[in-house]
Order: structure tokens, then sequence, then C-alpha cells
């Protein structure tokens, strides 16, 4: 029988909650080692440098379980996954760069229940290197040993994962760009209360840009925010990661007002050498018009008001000519 294999490779991208996974999920799990005497503990594995440099470096595996765990681990390059976010490869295919630059002290190890081992490992870039290529990425990656970590359900073979995220910059021309390539407005389709914001950036440098996201919502006048039944202006915020030369599409959703014009405005806000700097996407002005079952009672309304303004009407015409007739009855006798 043939079997696929897929990796879900969690990645500790966030200090605190999501670098201390494993604490929190009582799994295990790999995180990157404390970095200076204060305890912060890093994000991800971020360097810079020269060709034919080395660095030396720790990450710490927990173990928050109640059992003693045996783990692999190793180095992999990075890959692009379908949507153009950070993936890694698999432990079989080949290593070109910082899975092949990446010497871990020790590949597998026995953790004792609840507590944390740092393993050493040595990073050195080849001379040889590309002097065109700024960045590279990679992971440092644990799987469990001798436990069920795949599952086999309808000829596919499921393996989990764990690792951390390794950037190695090479000095020289660093260039830190981006743009919106797309940005749109559009109904969900199945849920008429809500619209999907979908924005798309690509990152025009050569090293990777950690992004903010800021979508912005107003109607267009006073009166239209005090129809609208809902919070204006608003505002959400949404921090992304887009690799070297690739595009990135995120989708958020915003509830489309009652009646009215929403514009809809996107900001990106990056960092750079030289400071924070944004750009502005063309913004988008959306006409809301009621639900259907809403115009149909207000038509309903505005014909029964006017039905009864016409009757109202037609009998005070009926009343007049009535008594002006008695009138002229009473003046002839």
């Amino acid at each position: 029988m043939r079997f696929f294999s897929f990796f879900i490779f969690s990645i500790l991208t966030f200090c605190g909650t999501q670098a201390d996974a494993a604490v929190t999920l009582g799994t295990v799990g790999i995180r990157p080692g404390v970095e200076d005497v204060e305890g912060v503990t890093r994000d991800r594995l971020q360097y810079t440098i020269q060709p034919g440099g080395s660095i030396s470096d720790v990450v710490d595996v927990v173990n928050n379980t109640d059992d003693v765990a045996r783990v692999r681990m190793y180095s992999v390059d990075s890959t692009q996954s379908s949507d153009g976010t950070f993936a890694v490869e698999q432990a079989s295919e080949q290593r070109d760069a910082i899975g092949a630059w990446i010497t871990l002290a020790q590949n597998e190890v026995e953790i004792a229940p609840h507590s944390t081992m740092p393993i050493s490992f040595s990073l050195i870039v080849p001379e040889s290197i590309s002097s065109e290529q700024r960045e590279y990425q990679g992971g440092i990656m644990l799987e469990h040993i001798g436990q069920s970590t795949t599952t086999e359900s309808g000829g596919i073979q499921l393996s989990t994962r764990t690792g951390v995220r390794v950037y190695v910059t090479i000095p020289g021309d660093i260039q830190q760009s981006a743009q919106i390539t797309r940005f749109s407005v559009g109904a969900l389709p199945g849920d008429p209360r809500t619209l999907d914001v979908t924005i798309s950036i690509r990152n025009t440098g050569n090293v990777t840009q950690d992004l903010t996201i800021v979508t912005e919502s107003d109607m267009s006048s006073a009166w239209e925010r005090l129809i609208a039944f809902q919070q204006f202006p608003a505002r959400t915020e949404l921090r992304v990661q887009v690799l070297p030369g690739q595009t990135l599409t995120r989708h958020q959703t915003i509830t489309r007002p009652w009646a009215g014009v929403l514009n809809v405005q996107a900001h990106v806000i990056y960092e750079t050498n030289t400071g924070a700097t944004s750009f502005v996407a063309e913004p988008v002005a959306i006409v809301c018009l009621p639900p259907w079952y809403v115009l149909v009672c207000l038509v309903m309304y505005i014909a029964f008001f006017l039905y009864a303004i016409i009757r109202r009407s037609i009998r005070k015409h009926i009343e007049h000519v009535v008594r002006e007739h008695v009138q002229r009855s009473k003046h002839t006798k």
C-alpha cells in the first residue's frame, strides 16, 4: 500500500504563550534557548553571519508529560507552502542550506518528566555560498521515538513534529520592501451580513518581512453611522510574515452595515533598518443596501401609508361633495 506523509510543523513564533507551547499543552516541544542572563526567550533563531563564519547556540527541549520522552532532532531546509508561508522540507529530503549547515550536539535524547534539557548546536556558513541571496531559512525539528506519532487512515500516514525556525542573513545589500498586489471587498458566500476583505502582499525585498495589516472601515457620514447599528469607525490588525519574493494572501471579515456607504481602507506597516514604514492600498467603497426582507417590509409600510392617505383624501372628498349637495338641496327648498 502506498502511503503519503504529511508533516504538521508547529512553529514557535511568539514569545511567551507560544514559545512555551510545550509547557502549556502538556506535551513535548522545542524552543529557542534563553538569549541572555535576563532569561528572555526568543521567538526564533535569527543570525547575521558572514560567509565562512559560524555561531554556537542552544535550543531547549521541554517535556511536560508524566513519562520519560525519547526524541529525535534534526535540521532541515525551508520550503514554500501552498499559500506562500514558511514551511520546512521532510527529513528524507536533501539538505542544501541551513539543514546542512547545522550540527547538533545530540540527535537523540531522553528527557525526564516535567523537565527541560538544553541541546547545543553549531551553524557554519560556507564561504562558497551565493552572494546574490541574502537570507536563508530552515528549522530544527523534533520527533518522538517509540511513541505513536503517526496515525493511518484511508491509506494516508500522518506524522506530527514540532520545530524552531532558523534564519540566517548574509551581510550586504539588504533590501526591505513590500507592496500590496490585491485589495478587494466583497460579499461572503452564504452569509449576506458579512463582508470578506482580501489583501495580497508581495515581499519585493531580499529578506523576510514581518508585517502588520491594518484594516479600517467607516461610514461616509454621521447619519449613516447612526443607522448602521454598529460601532464605527472600526479597526483590525493582523501580523503576518512574508518570505522574500513571495506573495501572501489573507482574508478578514467585517460585518456589513444595514445601509449606507461603507469605506474600507488597508495599511501595511513593517520595520526597516531606518525605522517603521507603511504603505496604503486604494480605498474601496461598498454601497450597503438593507436585506430584501427589510426592503419588502419598508415597501409594504410605504404602500400602507400611501393607501391610508389616499383613502382619507377620498373620504374627505366624498364628505365634502355630500355636504355641498345637502346645502344646495336646502337652498333650493
